[in-house]
């Protein structure tokens, strides 16, 4: 007795292959997950080389390393006034950010809103792309 040809996949075959490539999507995306976070890793690792060079060209060209935060009117608080110029403000012009250095109004505070424009901006060099985010990162740094 002869069997007709088939011509298609029965479901149990279907079923089966989709079951396959099911396991093996699984198996897969830990792994890329695995390299996307370690990516990540290199990247954060390229900023801090990138900020000790800016730092180390700084201490090259004013032979002392740039201060902390500066505020001659008195001690400095973690409050959103004052003076608060700090570190990463003078090394701008060494990460390649002169432009950015250039629009900072240093008459003024930080806070004040000739400076505004300036913490507005997303300097892409200053934050780990590792780290947590929210919406409202800007003027914000990984790297304190």
């Amino acid at each position: 007795m002869r069997h007709p040809h088939r011509k298609a996949f029965t479901l149990v075959e279907l079923l089966v292959v989709i079951a396959i490539i099911g396991i093996l999507i699984a198996l897969l995306l830990p792994a890329v997950q695995a390299a996307r976070e370690a990516a990540r890793r290199v990247s954060c690792t390229n900023n801090l080389s990138q900020i000790a060079l800016a730092v180390q060209n700084y201490n090259m060209a004013h032979f002392v390393y740039p201060p902390g935060t500066i505020d001659e009117q008195g001690p400095i608080v973690n409050k959103s006034e004052g003076y608060h110029h700090n570190w990463i403000e003078q090394i701008l012009p060494y990460m390649e950010q002169t432009a950015l250095y250039q629009h900072i109004d240093f008459e003024t505070g930080v806070y004040d809103q000739s400076n505004e424009e300036v913490r507005q901006i997303h300097v892409l060099g200053l934050i780990c792309p590792s780290s947590p985010r929210s919406g409202s990162d800007l003027g914000v740094t990984s790297y304190a």
